[in-house]
C-alpha cells in the first residue's frame, strides 16, 4: 500500500520537481549561485553549456570571462573579455577588468603606433561597433532625405537647403564606405588571444623552420593569412609569424 501511494505521489509531481530545469536562462541562475558559492569550475561547466547551446549575450561573457579568470585561465579570460565588449564597448567594469588582466600579463606587447593621434584614434575606435555605425548612417540618410524633399518641393530655400544636401549626402557616403572597410577588415583580419600557456612563431608554414618569437597565454593577435592548417599571424609591435590555427582562438 505504502508503494502504490509513493507511486502515485510521483506522477502527480510536476515535471519541474521531477527534474532539474535545463533552460539556458535557469543554467545561467545557477551558475550565477555557484560563481557566488565560489564553485568556479561547476559554475563554467554550466556556463559553457549555455554558450554550447548558441547563446550570444554580454552578461553571459563578463560573468563566463570571470570565472576563467578565477580558475587562473588567463587566456580564456581575455577572449571573452574581448567577446563582451564587441557587444557592449561602453561597459566600465568589463574595460577595468580587461585593463588589470593585461597588466598582469607575462609579456607586454607595445604596439608599434603607441603615440599621440594613432593612441586617440585606437582608443576611441574601441568603442565603435557595426550596429552604431549602421544607427550614424542612419541617421545621415534620413537627414538627407529630409533637406532633399525640401530642396525640391520649397523652391525659395533652395539656396539655403543646398549645402545641408551635400553635406549630408557626403557624410552618409563616407560613413558607409566606412562601415564596409571597417566590416570587411573584421572579417578577413579577426583578432585572436592565445589561450596556450605558449606558442611558437615561425618564419614560414612549416615546422622545422626557424622561431621568429613566442607568445604566452593571454596575448592577442591579428589573422593575415591562412595557409592549410598554419596562419600567419602580426602583433601590436609589428612582429609576424606563422603558427598552427588550433592554437588561438578569435574573438
Amino acid at each position: 500500500m505504502k508503494k502504490i501511494f509513493a507511486l502515485l505521489l510521483f506522477t502527480m509531481l510536476p515535471a519541474s520537481a521531477l527534474f532539474p530545469a535545463s533552460d539556458p536562462a535557469s543554467l545561467y541562475n545557477s551558475a550565477n549561485e555557484l560563481y557566488a558559492q565560489g564553485q568556479y569550475q561547476e559554475a563554467l561547466n554550466l556556463y559553457t553549456e549555455v554558450l554550447e547551446r548558441g547563446v550570444k549575450n554580454p552578461s553571459l561573457y563578463y560573468n563566463t570571462a570571470n570565472t576563467y579568470f578565477k580558475l587562473g585561465q588567463i587566456g580564456n579570460s581575455r577572449l571573452f573579455y574581448e567577446r563582451t565588449l564587441l557587444l557592449d564597448p561602453f561597459d566600465r567594469d568589463v574595460r577595468n577588468n580587461l585593463n588589470y588582466l593585461t597588466g598582469s600579463l607575462e609579456e607586454r606587447i607595445v604596439p608599434l603606433y603607441s603615440e599621440g593621434l594613432f593612441r586617440n584614434v585606437s582608443g576611441l575606435s574601441s568603442f565603435v561597433t557595426l550596429r552604431m555605425m549602421t544607427f550614424i548612417e542612419l541617421f545621415f540618410f534620413t537627414i538627407f532625405a529630409i533637406t532633399v524633399h525640401i530642396f525640391l518641393l520649397v523652391p525659395s530655400s533652395r539656396d539655403r537647403v543646398k549645402r545641408w544636401v551635400y553635406t549630408t549626402a557626403a557624410l552618409f557616403f563616407l560613413l558607409l564606405a566606412g562601415t564596409a572597410s571597417y566590416h570587411l577588415n573584421r572579417k578577413n583580419h579577426p583578432h585572436g588571444v592565445v589561450t596556450e600557456k605558449r606558442i611558437e612563431v615561425l618564419s614560414a608554414p612549416v615546422g622545422e623552420s626557424e622561431v621568429v618569437f613566442t607568445l604566452h597565454e593571454g596575448a592577442k593577435a591579428t589573422l593575415r593569412e591562412s595557409r592549410g592548417e598554419w596562419i600567419r599571424i602580426s602583433i601590436a609591435d609589428g612582429r609576424e609569424g606563422w603558427t598552427k590555427g588550433d592554437r588561438i582562438d578569435f574573438i
